[in-house]
């Protein structure tokens, strides 16, 4: 169900325009583990700051 809310809100975001979506709570990135969806980035911050 959290998953699928994530899913919803980057949809929406989709239909918006966005090129990119940054999960910026630390939980999201387990709902979503992908780094993409329907084509659009998915941004996992912690993952991003570990790497930097």
């Amino acid at each position: 169900m959290a998953r699928q809310s994530v899913l919803t809100g980057i949809e929406h975001l989709r239909q918006k325009g966005v090129e990119a979506v940054v999960l910026g709570c630390t939980e999201l990135p387990l709902a979503v583990p992908e780094p993409e969806v329907d084509g659009i980035p998915i941004i996992d911050p912690s993952l991003a700051l570990a790497r930097a």
